[in-house]
């Protein structure tokens, strides 16, 4: 499985799940950007909360993605679980 964080570069910066693409969502290159992902391969997205990973999971189905999974509760329920981030 591949992930793909889309929050901001701050962020991103401050912790992130190990062996994350980091692309943020507000990129005006943001398809472009993501689309250097297999599309062969399942993509977990992720951002803080589920919003921005939800328009980012819709955007990688625009470029051709099938298989697409978006982290419920974001990487804020990932690490209220007492679950490891890199910072």
């Amino acid at each position: 499985i591949q992930l793909l964080d889309v929050r901001t570069d701050e962020e991103y910066n401050a912790y992130h799940l190990a062996g994350t693409m980091h692309v943020n969502i507000n990129d005006p290159k943001f398809r472009e950007k993501a689309s250097a992902l297999d599309k062969t391969k399942p993509v977990l997205v992720y951002c803080l909360a589920g919003g921005r990973s939800a328009r980012a999971a819709q955007a990688l189905v625009d470029v051709g993605f099938t298989s697409i999974i978006n982290m419920q509760d974001g990487i804020g329920g990932w690490t209220k679980s007492g679950l490891p981030v890199e910072e």
